[in-house]
């Protein structure tokens, strides 16, 4: 993730940046506008999609009650 000091985030996939050869100038993944600067470049872990794959249960329990406030 890319943050500029204008408050811009710019969050991209290792796999969606094309890999260039030796001759090339590199990849650009933002511009910058006049004054602007580039304060912050984080790694983001990428989730498992599944939680209880994981061994991370959801425990919360919600309180369903009825119309009569009776609870079910």
């Amino acid at each position: 993730m890319l943050i500029t000091s204008g408050g811009v985030l710019i969050r991209t996939k290792v796999e969606q940046i094309r890999e260039t050869g030796r001759a090339a100038a590199g990849v650009r993944l933002i511009n910058l506008d006049e004054g602007e600067q580039l304060v912050s470049l984080e790694r983001v872990a990428e989730e498992p999609e599944d939680a209880s794959a994981s061994g991370e249960e959801n425990t919360t329990e919600a309180n369903v009650t009825t119309e009569d406030n009776t609870p079910q």
